[in-house]
């Protein structure tokens, strides 16, 4: 799909900026705030901003989308010229590494492997992820973060395990079991998160939006019952 040309000139220049905005807040005689942050302290930034970003998508003003996108890449530079006050990597090894992950990932772009379908390229990343993994002796989970929604985490198993590794009528007969209060309430939103995991629906984002229904639903309520109240109040002060 075609898109908006980027001059690649002006996107390093405009990187470049950015970094070097960054090393003059770092500097002595700069922010003493910024001078201040480690990495632990920005930990609740990157979340915040990542979650913002959430809002910006789903709401599609384009010009929210950019600031958020602009704040999360703030972020990311800050911890690169945290890391390379001490000596220990820049912003040029961070990029590095995601553009030799990116080639290494993709063989059907850059090397001779084919593929038929997306299912078959999220395929082989986990096998190649998992490969690499081997030799710093991870599994196949552990590149999902602890911290993340337990929603999302029950998407991600069943997208890094396979769907094959679990019986869609086991975990309906679970369900159905919820019903008659055999099962406890941990068991059936795992169960049914599993389920949508399973028929490739994302648990998370389904909640999420079933969240906002309901405060939709709940405002607009209180909205009625406000107006109900007040002209209430002015039949009343009327007579």
């Amino acid at each position: 799909m075609a898109g908006k040309i980027i001059n690649k000139n002006s996107a390093g220049k405009e990187m470049q900026n950015l970094v070097e905005v960054m090393q003059k807040l770092r500097e002595k005689k700069g922010c003493p705030w910024d001078r201040k942050q480690t990495h632990k302290t920005l930990i609740k930034y990157a979340l915040e901003e990542t979650y913002e970003l959430f809002d910006a998508i789903e709401s599609g003003n384009d010009n929210d989308i950019v600031e958020e996108l602009g704040d999360i890449l703030l972020q990311i530079v800050f911890h690169a010229q945290i890391a390379s006050e001490q000596k220990r990597f820049d912003v040029a090894d961070v990029i590095r590494g995601i553009v030799n992950k990116l080639v290494e990932r993709h063989p059907h772009v850059f090397g001779n492997v084919k593929v038929k379908d997306a299912e078959e390229v999220i395929a082989n990343w986990e096998r190649i992820k998992l490969a690499n993994g081997k030799k710093r002796t991870k599994d196949r989970f552990s590149g999902i973060p602890y911290i993340l929604p337990a929603l999302l985490t029950t998407f991600r198993i069943v997208e890094k395990s396979g769907k094959e590794n679990f019986s869609q009528k086991e975990i309906e007969a679970k369900i159905r079991k919820a019903s008659e209060k055999k099962l406890n309430p941990a068991e059936l939103i795992l169960n049914s998160a599993l389920l949508l995991s399973l028929r490739k629906k994302n648990p998370e984002e389904i909640l999420r939006k079933a969240n906002r229904k309901i405060m939709l639903k709940l405002n607009l309520a209180e909205k009625k019952e406000e107006e109900k109240n007040e002209s209430r109040s002015k039949k009343t002060s009327a007579r």
